[in-house]
């Protein structure tokens, strides 16, 4: 997520196109070294000085959301994305970010509403149909979500992503042989997708296989994480290791 997130942040930095008065443009520069930097709070103080004179200005709102996205100010991010779009309200980007706002406070309902206006907009949006059933399973709406998973690995058949979480679905399901299978196809794209090790672990320590669910949550630890989810499922990995040696 980080990455998507930086990723959006750099275009906006390149594409800005100025403000007149030094006293905005310095506050704009610092805001985005500080951004770059990690350094949240100091960034959305930068731009808390812009917006207190451009408050509708569309790209500095977009860079104060992410500001507070990525310093676990979701609510606040969630303000923000809404202001954007007011102005662009068919910007799948923002619709995706404030989604993932909203599952990160438990309002995946929220999140849904958010993925269906981008599958209205887009509806070939296998991001949009993955996150959605992600949103669907956290809910515990099965049905849907695998509807909605089926589609995104029809359109992207290597999409990591969609598979581990079709394997997510059979494994709640009782499906252990398909979820497995899932699960292996996800790590033959990405072999260190910790989401899928981890569950992959679960099933095999179920059935059993206790030797095979400790390789897969050792394989799980090993990796170096990249966002909040990959240390939620490394501290399961690690603790579930712990009570079977």
């Amino acid at each position: 997520m980080k990455k998507f997130i930086l990723t959006i942040l750099i275009t906006l930095a390149v594409c800005f196109n100025g403000f007149a008065q030094d006293l905005i443009e310095k506050a704009f520069l610092r805001g985005i070294e500080y951004l770059n930097n990690d350094d949240y709070n100091r960034a959305i103080a930068e731009f808390n000085i812009i917006l207190n004179q451009y408050p509708d200005d569309e790209t500095i709102l977009r860079l104060r959301a992410i500001s507070f996205y990525l310093n676990d100010n979701f609510d606040k991010a969630i303000a923000d994305y809404t202001s954007v779009l007011r102005i662009e309200p068919d910007d799948i980007e923002i619709l995706i970010l404030r989604a993932g706002a909203y599952h990160r406070i438990n309002d995946d309902r929220s999140a849904i509403a958010d993925y269906t206006e981008i599958l209205r907009i887009q509806p070939n949006n296998t991001t949009a149909l993955n996150n959605r059933a992600f949103s669907y399973i956290t809910t515990g709406d099965l049905d849907r979500a695998i509807v909605d998973l089926d589609e995104a690995i029809k359109l992207q058949p290597n999409y990591h992503y969609a598979l581990s979480n079709r394997g997510i679905v059979y494994y709640e399901r009782g499906d252990f042989e398909l979820a497995i299978a899932d699960f292996t196809a996800a790590l033959g794209i990405h072999p260190g997708f910790i989401e899928s090790l981890y569950y992959r672990g679960i099933i095999y320590f179920e059935m059993g296989n206790t030797e095979l669910a400790a390789a897969d949550w050792e394989a799980a630890v090993a990796v170096v994480p990249d966002g909040s989810y990959d240390r939620y499922y490394i501290k399961e990995s690690r603790q579930r290791l712990d009570s079977v040696n």
